[in-house]
């Protein structure tokens, strides 16, 4: 049997359901600064079939739409708080 590359792992976990990139760390192993560059390249290779549910401030529910980076949002520009829900990823079918 092959093994999966972790690129590959990735791929599949966020095929099924979104995932933020912390959960897809524990889920495979693989450090959350992995993850996220892995997230660059599958971004490229599926095109827009990528979807990426954006960062939210927990405190005054500012919405992260201009974001293109992968990690999550240290401090929020609106309130100036620091917790901030991740961007949760998933390939459309």
């Amino acid at each position: 049997m092959v093994e999966l590359t972790d690129r590959q792992k990735i791929t599949e976990l966020i095929s099924v359901k979104p995932m933020d990139a912390q959960s897809l760390s524990r889920a495979i192993g693989i450090s959350q600064r992995a993850v996220e560059s892995h997230l660059e390249h599958i971004a490229k290779s599926v095109g827009s079939r990528f979807k990426i549910t954006p960062s939210q401030c927990r405190d005054c529910d500012f919405i992260f739409n201009m974001r293109t980076r992968k990690t999550k949002p240290t401090k929020c520009p609106k309130c100036r708080e620091e917790d901030i829900m991740p961007p949760l990823f998933f390939i459309d079918a």
